[in-house]
């Protein structure tokens, strides 16, 4: 009887959870692929508006966008019985190509319930080999055509919370890209938790890599924060995790109230482990930005500092948005002694794509014009040493000192690159948009594009 009693408790209390799940009205909303060339309107918003009004990780929510011919353009569904979609055919063609390439962008979103909804974002490419993005196998009997998912995710959302499964990419910081964690590198599969109470958030997340050196890997994350309307500051503790099969040791790390520093040295589990601290503050119309990565602080000055930093500032004067940032990542950043713990995925830097032992400035400009037409410009100077992300160490293991604190950077043979792009957006109307982009750099030969896409 007592056995009974106990199962039938078990069973009433998941009636009880599902019923509430299942039965509470909430307006779900849609999560803005990291893919999604909308995301470059969401740093020129950060900067106009008085107040915060991004989620420092992305996907962000679409209501985080606010109304304008970019959002009218790549975020608008179609809806058919409950049933929402869009669909964007795109018509392009970059210098050195004798023909136009092709490519259809499409959301699907189906609720499930008042929580619960799946999301699913695609590409379908005439030349999909040439997509960074794509991971797969080309078919003979279609050619060059490809397709594949960016973003798939079955999400619940409550009040001050979401929970997020499926594939897709993580990206830290709306403004250009993080140091840690960034959605160049193709889809992978993903868990993510994020808690917003009363001014504290907390998020908890989890990449599923791809195998190096026959371990398999997975990057987690933890990150607590404050965020008020005019200030956030917030600390990440992410490990890069290699394993054979998942066992005990490996799911201590998967934890979400898991100490990720204490779970490595007092679990005797090896792992590539970084803190990050990132920040923002709205002051008489600017936007103070940056970031902090320790990789590797060296307390008794026998290695070098692996270190990273980041810092920016944007306003708006006007229809003017503009900004300046500096990015300095030190030698050895994100490296390891054995490849499995380097934070790449599928030859990808993770982090930020500038790569370590580098820095670079840059200025960026947007100015809509008027309500069809908008110009976009940024001017980058980059330095690089001969130092990257899967140079060998000149010692034997982590456990090991280098044996010396100091080291020129950039390191090596230093190469000097300084870069400008233009993009003129013009809106034909709210489902038709027209792109011509010019590219200038010290170190290649001009290069432009045009692209037509539509809305259907």
């Amino acid at each position: 009887m007592k056995i009974i009693s106990k199962k039938n408790a078990i069973i009433s209390t998941l009636i009880m959870l599902l019923t509430y799940l299942f039965s509470q009205s909430y307006n779900l909303e849609g999560f803005i692929s990291t893919q999604s060339p909308v995301n470059e309107f969401i740093k020129w918003q950060e900067f106009s508006s008085p107040n915060i009004s991004h989620s420092y990780i992305s996907p962000v929510k679409e209501s985080q966008v606010i109304k304008s011919n970019y959002k009218e353009f790549y975020l608008k569904y179609r809806n058919i019985s409950d049933f929402y979609f869009r669909v964007i055919p795109k018509y392009f063609n970059n210098s050195g190509n004798k023909s136009f390439r092709f490519q259809l962008n499409g959301s699907m979103r189906i609720p499930i319930s008042s929580r619960l909804s799946i999301q699913n974002d695609f590409a379908i490419d005439n030349k999909g080999a040439e997509n960074p993005h794509y991971m797969g196998f080309p078919r003979p009997t279609i050619g060059e055509w490809t397709g594949y998912i960016q973003q798939s995710i079955l999400c619940w959302q409550f009040t001050n919370s979401h929970f997020l499964i499926g594939r897709g990419n993580f990206q830290f910081g709306a403004i250009n890209s993080g140091l840690l964690l960034n959605s160049n590198h193709p889809p992978a599969e993903i868990i993510w938790w994020h808690i917003n109470k009363n001014s504290i958030t907390f998020d908890w997340g989890t990449e599923f890599l791809d195998s190096v050196n026959h371990n398999n890997r997975f990057l987690t994350f933890h990150r607590i924060g404050y965020e008020s309307k005019l200030w956030r500051i917030g600390f990440t503790e992410a490990s890069m995790v290699a394993y054979n099969s998942l066992g005990t040791s490996e799911l201590r790390f998967l934890m979400p109230s898991s100490l990720l520093l204490e779970t490595e040295e007092n679990r005797v589990k090896n792992t590539n482990l970084m803190w990050l601290l990132d920040y923002m503050l709205k002051l008489k119309g600017l936007t103070i930005f940056g970031e902090i990565l320790i990789d590797d602080y060296a307390l008794d000055n026998l290695s070098p500092h692996k270190l990273a930093g980041k810092i920016g500032v944007g306003s708006k004067f006007g229809k003017l948005h503009l900004f300046v940032e500096y990015v300095r990542i030190n030698r050895w950043v994100g490296n390891y002694s054995t490849s499995e713990f380097r934070f790449t995925e599928h030859n990808v830097l993770i982090g930020h794509p500038l790569g370590p032992d580098s820095h670079s400035a840059e200025i960026g400009i947007f100015i809509p014009i008027d309500e069809k037409i908008s110009l976009m410009f940024d001017m980058i100077w980059q330095e690089e040493g001969s130092g990257s992300i899967d140079e060998q160490w000149p010692v034997e293991d982590a456990q090991h000192n280098f044996g010396y604190a100091n080291e020129p950077f950039p390191s090596g043979n230093i190469n000097s690159l300084f870069s400008g792009n233009l993009q003129i957006d013009y809106f034909l109307s709210n489902r038709i948009k027209s792109t011509l982009q010019i590219n200038l750099t010290t170190k290649d030969t001009p290069k432009y594009g045009f692209s037509c896409s539509v809305n259907i």
